[in-house]
C-alpha cells in the first residue's frame, strides 16, 4: 500500500498507517473515496475524530458501513 503524504494537524504524522486500503478521486458528489478497514465501528470514529475532522483540506464526510460481502474479487 502506498503511504498517503497528508500531513495530520499538530501529530506531526501522516494518514498512511491508519487503515486506508484504497483512494479513488470520483466523479460525482463527492471528489474522494476512501475505503477505510479498521477493527470495529469504535476504532472508525477514533480514526474519523482525530483524523478526517482535523485535515483543513475535509469539508464533509460521509460514511457507509459495510453489512456483509454478497461477492468479492480476489
Amino acid at each position: 500500500m502506498q503511504s498517503l503524504p497528508i500531513p495530520i494537524p499538530q501529530s506531526g504524522r501522516t494518514l498512511s498507517g491508519f487503515g486506508i486500503k484504497e483512494c479513488h478521486n470520483i466523479t460525482g458528489a463527492f471528489e474522494y473515496l476512501l475505503w477505510v478497514e479498521t477493527s470495529d465501528l469504535v476504532a472508525y470514529k477514533v480514526f474519523y475524530t482525530l483524523v478526517l475532522v482535523s485535515l483543513p483540506q475535509v469539508h464533509s464526510i460521509t460514511t457507509y458501513v459495510v453489512m456483509e460481502s454478497v461477492k468479492e474479487n480476489q
